[in-house]
């Protein structure tokens, strides 16, 4: 993937697994998403995904987790289904095995926002 300078610069400081999280994850977002309808651009100090201006969700790193934020509609859908990964946002845990079909279910969900 081609990232701006400043998407890059901040993944360069991740560590391997931690940046292949990120990376999976806008993959996955991308075949929902037309890349060439996105924007990828750090706000709120960490990527996020934008399609035609307006965000799909946030992704970043923090210490104990990787923090994914698909906004509150979206975490209002989904919360029974990530009460595991904490309450009121989702924080995807790093040390275990990740529900990849939670998270397609979610950009797909974000998808279907953006259609209606």
């Amino acid at each position: 993937m081609n990232y701006s300078l400043e998407v890059e610069s901040y993944l360069n400081k991740l560590p391997k697994d931690r940046r292949q999280l990120i990376e999976k994850s806008l993959l996955l977002a991308y075949q929902f998403f037309p890349e060439d309808d996105c924007t990828l651009q750090i706000a709120y100090q960490m990527p996020a995904l934008k399609y035609r201006g307006k965000p799909v969700f946030y992704i970043g790193n923090f210490a104990k987790h990787i923090g994914f934020y698909p906004l509150p509609a979206t975490i209002a859908h989904f919360e029974e289904a990530i009460k595991r990964y904490s309450k009121g946002v989702i924080q995807l845990p790093v040390d275990e095995r990740l529900d990849w079909q939670l998270v397609e279910k979610i950009i797909i969900f974000r998808r279907e926002m953006f259609e209606s």
